[in-house]
């Protein structure tokens, strides 16, 4: 149980300076000499079993951990020939074989009882039971939130300064490849490690998120501790670009408050900004942290809007290639829309008419994203089946997509109107016989009811709100999308 680095003792060294009294107390006793240093709690995506806790020894000398178990959190007990020298981390972990695929190292340890995802005490104590170190995690406010699935986990910034302190733990960077590989630094020197951690960012204060164009914003910081400089770090996102990062100072207002002005933007504009403050120490501390999932403040200013009736999305495409794709798609659809943009074919030439009239003589596409999603969450289907049902659901899905392509680009409309019928039933047939071969009952009910009626105009309409925001997001597409490639 030693694992080690090169500049751990050193970097412990540098974290304990001015600590001298903490030392010397540290120097006869076990207590606070092993800290509990990282935790990983909530596993990303389906790894729920993904948990671990780092402890690190930042004393001078080894410790023999025989006798030593956690009476809160997890269930660990250490035994006879268990130790760790100075500067060395042990690792717990909940499933060794996952932890290991994961971060290419095996734990020291495998602890029993899941750790809660909404937070608990973890409290570790020696062979006489007295207290070693303990800390209540939580994932409600003044704590960090990526850590609560997200894949990153719970760093301590200084080993040297209270576990229980919210403001001394930090989110570690979050992974790129969420489900394949989680954040989190075990057997490491924290990410988020400083030799400082007395500098606390208390409360942000600067009003509405969404408000008129031009309207300044006004933040005021609350800090704790004592401060070199606090700066107002800001960039403007506008559609298709996002801004250069500007810097400036905030001023002292009263004690520890400070405040700084940001200036009002046009319409259809995103300010983001963040406070980052740094200590007399030289630590620097940013508000809200980098690896936060929302690392930043933001304000939305636009024109005056109404959502008592239906919900409003507004999505900002900040790459120039997919804004001007975005562009490019508004322009090509602007002339197909009604009169009253939804609904039906208003104000369109005869042609257009009838290329719209016959696309819903295909059904709705989105039925079938909907009977996908049906059979995958309400009947277990094995493997192998679900696996040939994804190409007969996708050669359908291809070619209605092929066939309504076909539509969009004829010049001889009501000649391919004669034939388009037949085609139409002979892929919906083709989906209910050959899924018939694979499914019974309520599941091949299901695949049945996808079928449109040529008698039926197909309703173009919303039951309701809940019916309408599931269109727009499209969620049974995604997972169609993502389970039958």
């Amino acid at each position: 149980m030693n694992r080690k680095l090169g500049e751990i003792n050193q970097m412990l060294r540098n974290a304990s300076n001015g600590c001298f009294a903490l030392l010397f107390f540290l120097s006869s006793s076990s207590w606070g000499q092993v800290v509990i240093n990282e935790i990983m709690y909530h596993g990303p995506d389906d790894m729920e079993k993904l948990e671990f806790v780092e402890l690190l020894n930042v004393g001078g000398d080894s410790i023999d951990l025989d006798g030593w178990e956690f009476s809160d959190g997890i269930e660990y007990s250490f035994t006879e020939g268990d130790t760790v020298a100075p500067g060395a981390f042990v690792i717990l972990a909940r499933d060794a074989a996952l932890f290991e695929r994961i971060y290419g190292q095996k734990p020291d340890g495998v602890f029993h009882k899941s750790l809660n995802n909404g937070g608990e005490r973890i409290t570790l104590n020696d062979n006489k039971g007295h207290l070693v170190d303990t800390v209540k995690y939580d994932d409600g406010p003044h704590w960090a939130q990526s850590p609560d699935g997200a894949s990153a986990s719970l760093e301590r910034i200084n080993p040297f300064l209270p576990a229980e302190a919210s403001f001394h733990w930090a989110p570690s960077e979050l992974s790129l490849k969420v489900g394949v590989s989680a954040g989190g630094t075990p057997g490491q020197v924290n990410g988020n490690f400083s030799r400082g951690g007395a500098l606390v960012i208390d409360e942000v204060r600067f009003g509405k998120t969404i408000r008129s164009p031009g309207t300044p914003v006004k933040v005021k910081a609350m800090l704790t501790g004592t401060t070199m400089q606090v700066e107002l770090v800001s960039e403007v996102i506008t559609p298709g670009k996002v801004g250069e990062e500007h810097v400036q100072l905030m001023e002292r207002v009263d004690g520890n408050q400070f405040a700084g002005e940001l200036g009002g933007l046009d319409p259809n504009c995103i300010l983001r900004f963040r406070i980052r403050a740094t200590g007399t120490d030289g630590a620097v501390h940013t508000q809200p942290h980098p690896n936060e999932l929302r690392p930043s403040y933001s304000v939305y200013f636009t024109d005056e809007i109404h959502t008592e009736y239906l919900p409003l999305f507004h999505f900002f495409m900040v790459h120039p290639d997919a804004y001007q794709s975005g562009e490019a798609y508004r322009e090509n659809h602007r002339t197909r829309r009604s009169r009253f943009w939804f609904g039906g074919a208003g104000g369109l030439n005869e042609d257009r008419q009838l290329r719209t009239n016959a696309l819903r003589r295909f059904g709705d596409m989105g039925r079938m994203h909907q009977v996908w999603s049906a059979l995958l969450m309400d009947h277990q289907l094995d493997a192998r089946t679900v696996s040939a049902l994804a190409v007969i659901f996708q050669d359908a899905v291809n070619g209605l997509t092929m066939l309504r392509g076909e539509l969009e680009t004829t010049r001889q409309v009501s000649s391919f109107l004669e034939s388009m019928d037949d085609t139409i039933v002979t892929i919906y047939q083709n989906l209910a016989e050959q899924s018939a071969k694979l499914l019974s009952g309520a599941a091949m009910e299901k695949v049945r009811n996808v079928v449109p009626s040529k008698d039926v105009e197909e309703s173009r309409g919303f039951s309701g709100p809940m019916e309408f925001i599931a269109r727009i997001l499209n969620l049974e597409e995604s997972l169609f999308q993502s389970s039958t490639l």
